[in-house]
């Protein structure tokens, strides 16, 4: 068979027409799926931090009543609280949106909030927030890791203001 140039140029054009879209339709639905992935798992980390920042933020308005430095009313009881239930829902999905650690210190965060009360209401509260912290930092850490390290997609990460710096530059 006896090709020539014009004919060799109009196959590899006619490949090129056909696998050049297709490529970058593939590329482009994958890229599509991680960031719809991000921004599902930076929106539950959002939640976690949205409904426990409500439960610390009642239980030491709680406690200021209790030394009569506020006159708040809370309207549910602490294990009825619809924060309370969110924060239970996101751990129960276990380790598929969040990390393991922040499983972690949420299942322990939900226990000690719905432990039965110490020998004094003050003592509950304060172990209450103290527990609140202290998950609110670990969440917070894991969402600055996780969520930022699945941005690893984009192609100018500096654009979103997260690109690292060395210490040298800082």
């Amino acid at each position: 068979m006896n090709l020539n140039i014009g004919t060799v140029k109009d196959i590899v054009t006619l490949v090129g027409v056909f696998v050049g879209p297709w490529i970058a339709v593939r590329i482009s639905v994958g890229q599509y799926a991680i960031q719809r992935w991000w921004e599902r798992r930076a929106d539950t980390y959002a939640r976690l931090l949205e409904a426990l920042s409500i439960l610390r933020w009642n239980a030491s308005q709680e406690y200021n009543k209790m030394l009569h430095l506020s006159s708040f009313e809370h309207t549910e009881p602490p294990d009825k609280d619809p924060s309370l239930i969110v924060l239970a829902k996101l751990a129960a999905q276990g380790n598929y949106m969040i990390s393991e650690r922040a499983v972690k210190a949420l299942t322990d965060f939900i226990r000690t909030f719905t432990d039965e009360p110490a020998l004094s209401i003050g003592d509950t509260i304060v172990r209450q927030i103290d527990a609140a912290d202290l998950c609110l930092n670990v969440i917070r850490e894991e969402a600055n890791t996780h969520v930022k390290s699945d941005l690893g997609f984009f192609r100018f990460p500096q654009r979103h203001g997260l690109a690292k710096t060395s210490k040298k530059e800082a």
